[in-house]
């Protein structure tokens, strides 16, 4: 497993301190523009041609916002039954999701004259989705030649998947789970994939969670949760769309 931070332009500060990082763990991909909400689909875009192209050989790309703590083995389970698949995109599923047209002033409105639709094709939710590795390059390549939204989520695996009828599949743990309490014992009963979080001291609050193996709480999840991944994969509830 390969992981690197697509990363924008920032404050002069904080690049500095990033390009340092970069140095030393070399897993940094640096993009020209201002790092900004409008400019995601742009970073979404840059980041699958990148990994099309230096990452071919990977079953799956994985994008995850850096609000959201992912709990690898989960992940790994629930993208197992996938293995080989191709033409796929993965994650928490939206079904005639409604455009907003009226007040053009939020972040998530658009321009009729942009998309003049009323909803918007199926699509995945942006915090976190996956997709076989073939579709990167069917993405990235297609762009130029479709009008970009910048609902990053909605252009990247609604628009352009719907444009060159690419799949989409269910993933159980890819909603929206801020109602539950952040803890190991919740992702693992719960088998949650992914918890967003507000802040970075909670997500090492988390971790911290996870690592403690004096927690019985934590010791009784992981062991139910070894026990429902013996069931899952015998009866896995995942379904291609």
């Amino acid at each position: 497993m390969k992981l690197v931070f697509a990363i924008a332009q920032s404050t002069e500060s904080s690049m500095d301190e990033l390009m340092k990082e970069s140095e030393t763990h070399n897993d940094i991909l640096f993009m020209g523009f201002h790092d900004s909400y409008r400019n995601l689909t742009l970073k979404s875009l840059l980041s699958l041609r990148w990994l099309s192209h230096h990452c071919a050989n990977a079953s799956f790309f994985v994008k995850v916002d850096d609000d959201q703590f992912v709990f690898i083995p989960q992940l790994l389970l629930d993208l197992r039954p996938f293995d080989n698949r191709r033409n796929l995109i993965l994650g928490n599923y939206n079904d005639h999701s409604q455009a907003f047209h009226s007040n053009l002033n939020g972040k998530w409105d658009i321009p009729k004259e942009v998309f003049p639709f009323e909803s918007f094709p199926p699509y995945v939710s942006g915090p976190l989705y996956a997709m076989t590795s073939d579709v990167a390059s069917t993405i990235s390549s297609s762009a130029p030649y479709v009008f970009p939204v910048h609902l990053e989520d909605v252009f990247v695996t609604g628009i352009i998947p719907k444009v060159m009828n690419i799949q989409h599949a269910i993933l159980s743990g890819f909603g929206d789970i801020r109602s539950f309490k952040p803890s190991a014992c919740t992702m693992t009963l719960f088998e949650l994939v992914a918890m967003e979080l507000e802040n970075d001291s909670e997500k090492l609050e988390l971790w911290q969670d996870f690592l403690d193996a004096n927690k019985t709480a934590s010791k009784l999840c992981l062991r139910e949760t070894q026990r429902r991944s013996l069931v899952r994969w015998n009866h896995n509830a995942s379904h291609t769309l």
